[in-house]
């Protein structure tokens, strides 16, 4: 309410108000689209708080007893009386009037605007409760809804429903598998296109190369099989066993004959021949005859035998320790070979020499 003195017959008139970002905005009257007729800035003003027994003049507005005396700078300044705001409620003056203080004490915008947030977060505080607890509400009910139509139409249609059910279970499946399958097929690709890559970068191994990786996953591969055997004790190889080497080099007892040719012979049928390539084979023949010689071997390759016939015997037959002779010597009372046994050794053909020998055990 404010006092007019241009208004003889009427000097009270009322206004409404709001306090807004630190302003007093007065409207023409209490329409919700009313216009505004005045803005004053609360830290220009003074606010005076007042109630029958403190104040009498001016007259009090019939129904209140406590109201605020506010006193602008721009009013003063044109000679005008001071503005006064009643309420019924004591709370809501005050609040009027911590207002008017803070708007002395903020005076950045940034701090009335901060203030202002503040107190809407506040007042909105119970309201923004109160709309989570009817949303939370709403969705339990809305779900309770949902289960119990849902349940009414399965038990309405319980075959439908069984049918259904299965449809969606194997539709599920098939979508599963197509989906696996789509990426599969892309990690396919992609494997491919990396390992393409990878092969267009390297190089051919050598052959050398791959005979070495070869032979190196073989002996990996028989030393694990041989050492899973030998912890399962299954393994046929023991400690007291030879190799088909060392079983040569030791020896075996054998009956043992040995005839023998002529050189002569020898070459006779060799060399000499009248059918097929005859000028070249008569001039070897004719070589030999000249010089019997040429095809001697320096250093002796085998026992000379005088009669050409040694008599079927017992023998013990053994390999040299390089494997490049094959000795025949006595066998010995002893059933199992030894070293006495290599001492009197009566032949010796060069294993690279000799074309054909049988043996026969006993």
């Amino acid at each position: 309410m404010k006092i007019s003195r241009t208004r003889p017959c009427c000097s009270r008139v009322e206004r409404s108000f709001i306090l807004d970002n630190g302003q007093l905005l007065v409207y023409r009257d209490h329409h919700p689209n009313a216009k505004v007729k005045a803005m004053y800035e609360l830290k220009d003003a003074t606010c005076f708080y007042e109630d029958r027994n403190s104040a009498s003049l001016p007259k009090w507005m019939e129904g209140y007893s406590k109201r605020l005396r506010v006193i602008c700078g721009e009013r003063e300044k044109q000679r005008k009386s001071p503005l006064f705001l009643y309420s019924k409620d004591d709370a809501k003056i005050h609040r009027w009037k911590r207002a008017f203080t803070l708007a002395k004490v903020l005076v950045s915008e940034n701090d009335r605007r901060a203030l202002k947030v503040s107190i809407g977060r506040a007042v909105s505080g119970a309201l923004q409760k109160a709309w989570d607890a009817l949303s939370t509400y709403y969705g339990e009910y809305s779900k309770t809804k949902a289960l119990v139509k849902n349940m009414a139409m399965r038990l309405m249609k319980v075959d439908i429903s069984r049918g259904w059910m299965k449809f969606k279970l194997v539709y599920k499946k098939r979508e599963e598998v197509t989906k696996r399958q789509k990426e599969q097929q892309l990690w396919a690709a992609r494997f491919m296109s990396e390992k393409l890559t990878k092969l267009g970068k390297q190089k051919a191994k050598e052959i050398m190369d791959v005979r070495e990786g070869v032979i190196t996953r073989i002996q990996q591969r028989f030393r694990s099989y041989r050492e899973d055997m030998i912890f399962d004790r299954t393994y046929p190889l023991s400690s007291s066993m030879m190799s088909r080497v060392q079983q040569a080099k030791v020896g075996r007892h054998l009956d043992f004959t040995m005839q023998t040719v002529s050189a002569d012979d020898v070459c006779h049928v060799s060399l000499y021949r009248e059918v097929a390539d005859g000028l070249k084979s008569r001039k070897a023949w004719e070589t030999w005859k000249k010089d019997k010689e040429v095809l001697r071997s320096m250093t002796p390759a085998y026992s000379a035998l005088h009669d050409g016939q040694l008599p079927v015997q017992p023998a013990l037959v053994y390999a040299s320790d390089n494997l490049s002779a094959l000795f025949f010597s006595e066998r010995s009372a002893v059933d199992a070979p030894s070293a006495f046994d290599k001492t009197d050794w009566s032949g010796r053909p060069t294993v690279q020499r000799w074309s054909k020998m049988s043996t026969r055990r006993e």
